[in-house]
């Protein structure tokens, strides 16, 4: 799984050029490596791009395009086998036979190469430059390719009188190629490329510009064009400017993998995953540039740290990257921005050197066994000694750790699955492992909802102070520096259950949303569902936490089969949703939308929990959960957004 984001630029140098920008990352400034015979191949040069190579010949262009970064340093530990790759290629159809390339801008720098003992392979100071020209491509026209503040871009370069209709670019290699509301959008099997609308116009004898209407042409279903319906002025120059975006990587070359994202002041945007390695693209003055595990390859024992990013509202700039971690294993399950712009993030650790502060709550790992969160089968990713749920705080800039303290018992906390017991009921998703919700209210206490095994859990005025059995939700209030437990509880029956989502109810009142498997659970007489019915059941729990005492009121959500409720949210009237999956025949009720047969539901209960407002199926009408809920958000107008993924890789456990 990578981290995606949006970057759009494309930057117009010469009023007098045909122009389209093309934006993929290049290292520093890009450098264009002339083939002077060590590589065997037609392409005349070479530019290492950020996230892979880019080939350029007399009469096309070819991306190679890699998960891990450039193909040639695919992974830290010389395995590129388990990268991802997507190659493809701009065919320029009916360029001139005659038209070469040559490089602009040479630099004092060059490559040697002696790669064989064949030292007739040896080559020496091959010459490296800042751009490079298809010259003559078309008639009077040549083609630019150069860097551009850190992103590839391409000119077409034409002459008065000459043709831009002549410009047919065929695209082979692509998943799709096709035209959404004008735009030119190109699927790759690494991310979608969106070319606008192009922009075009032409200057006047004031050195005005005057609009002129222009358009995208899909040739067929691999080649497109140009066209222009008010037609143009021929003896004069002609600017045509589409945008493209590229939906990017995290821009990572160490394997990564993303959890979760949030939103922060004036719109930006957060990511947190696990990075293996140390070629996670930090920033400087970030809180820690260093990877603090041990990477190694697939399928051996690996650890993971945690990597966060922060990019401005249109995701194309980096403001800030960060590792997070210690020697051993962790992951993330939530992060949310509090008032001051500071990032607070719920996670997993098997460190007992994770960076906590010197004030913070709890200091000292407190342990657990060996747990394999994907399973036997995978495991590359291992908690190889147990596990404490961890709460940070980072400041606005990423570079000071505010606060960040350990929270467990001496079993495992924050991870459902344990290798030697086998899997947790509850875990029926890929990466449901690590479920768990952190969220932050107007005074900046800073709110969890998780699960533990521990019998020697954390409690804090706690309405149920021991372990009820198996694994149990948890609910905990901290102060907002971390240095104090404001509240603590267990939530549970005699077997497993977990607490997955938590949001604000009125006033002190706060819900959570989880899973159980227990026929005990604490579920409230006089509400909707009080009493087990399946396999495994969703809940909806209210808290009222006050400065005296704290209160509880839970329902059990479901039917006679499986079910559990991932997400909570609620509305402007005090409605509560709950999202999540079932494989029984749950309630629709009338006037909704609905999927007959779906496996996802939501459902919408009153502040109270003792009535349905409305419940309903979606999904592809099959019986079996196919969508992994990842997000769910209920706005200010009622509007309900749900998120989620599936495909083969979801295939960890099977339902009951």
């Amino acid at each position: 799984m990578k981290v995606f984001f949006l970057s759009a630029l494309c930057q117009l140098t010469l009023v007098l050029f045909l122009c389209f920008g093309i934006v993929f990352e290049a290292d520093a400034q890009a450098e264009f490596i002339k083939n002077e015979g060590q590589w065997d191949t037609d392409y005349q040069y070479l530019a290492k791009l950020r996230h892979g190579d880019f080939w350029v010949g007399a009469q096309k262009v070819s991306f190679v395009l890699s998960d891990f970064g450039q193909p040639n340093q695919a992974h830290p530990h010389g395995k590129p086998e388990n990268a991802k790759f997507h190659n493809y290629t701009m065919e320029f159809l009916g360029a001139s036979s005659s038209a070469t390339v040559s490089g602009h801008g040479k630099m004092k720098r060059y490559h040697n190469y002696y790669t064989s003992s064949n030292q007739r392979n040896w080559r020496s100071g091959v010459g490296l430059f800042g751009s490079v020209v298809q010259e003559d491509i078309y008639p009077g026209t040549n083609l630019l390719w150069k860097e551009s503040e850190g992103n590839l871009k391409y000119e077409f370069v034409l002459n008065p009188g000459s043709n831009p209709e002549n410009i047919r670019i065929r695209y082979n290699g692509l998943d799709d190629l096709k035209m959404v509301e004008g735009n030119l959008v190109l699927e790759t099997s690494l991310g979608t490329i969106s070319e606008q609308k192009p922009i075009a116009w032409q200057l006047d004898r004031l050195g005005r510009k005057i609009q002129v209407k222009c358009r995208f042409k899909l040739m067929d279903e691999h080649t497109t064009g140009f066209e222009f319906p008010s037609g143009y002025d021929n003896s004069k120059p002609l600017v045509i400017d589409p945008i493209l975006v590229f939906s990017t990587f995290s821009g990572s070359r160490s394997d990564n993998w993303g959890f979760t994202s949030t939103y922060g002041e004036e719109s930006c945007s957060y990511a947190a995953g696990i990075a293996l390695g140390p070629r996670f693209p930090t920033t400087p003055g970030a809180f820690s540039g260093t990877f603090a595990g041990d990477s190694v390859g697939i399928n051996i024992y690996a650890t993971y740290d945690i990597g966060i990013l922060k990019f401005n509202p249109s995701g194309t700039e980096l403001l800030y990257a960060t590792y997070i971690g210690g020697a051993e294993a962790e992951a993330p399950a939530s992060i949310v921005v509090d008032k001051d712009s500071n990032l607070v993030l719920l996670g997993t650790t098997s460190s007992n050197n994770y960076p906590v502060t010197t004030t913070a709550f709890d200091t000292s790992y407190n342990g657990g066994t060996l747990a394999s969160p994907y399973g036997p089968g995978e495991a590359v990713v291992q908690f190889r000694t147990g596990s404490d749920i961890v709460v940070s705080k980072l400041s606005k800039d990423g570079k000071i750790l505010l606060g960040s303290t350990f929270l467990g018992g001496s079993a495992n906390d924050g991870l459902l699955t344990l290798l030697e017991l086998g899997n947790s009921p509850l875990v029926k998703n890929y990466g449901d492992s690590f479920r768990g919700e952190v969220i932050v209210d107007s005074t900046g206490r800073i709110l969890v909802a998780s699960h533990t095994l521990s019998l020697d859990f954390p409690t804090a005025s706690p309405i149920q102070s021991q372990l009820g059995g198996g694994s149990d939700a948890i609910f905990a209030v901290f102060s907002p520096r971390l240095d104090s437990l404001k509240f603590s509880t267990y939530h549970g029956g005699s077997l497993d259950d977990a607490a997955y989502s938590v949001q604000f109810g009125e006033g002190n009142q706060v819900y959570l949303a989880g899973g159980t498997a227990s026929n005990d659970f604490p579920a409230s007489p006089g509400t909707l569902k009080p009493f087990f019915s399946g396999v495994v059941d969703g809940f909806v729990t209210r808290f009222s936490i006050g400065a005296a005492a704290s209160t509880m009121r839970s329902t059990y959500l479901g039917t006679n089969r499986y079910d559990q409720a991932y997400f909570v949210q609620r509305d402007n009237a005090g409605n509560v949703y709950a999202y999540g999956q079932t494989i029984g025949s749950y309630p629709v009720t009338p006037g909704v939308y609905s999927n007959s047969g779906s496996a996802q539901f939501i459902h919408c209960l009153s502040a109270d929990l003792d009535s349905t407002r409305f419940s309903t199926v979606f999904g592809s009408g099959t019986p079996i959960p196919n969508i992994s809920p990842t997000a769910f958000l209920v706005d200010d107008c009622g509007r309900i957004y749900c998120s989620g993924w599936g495909g083969n890789t979801n295939n960890f456990s099977g339902y009951e």
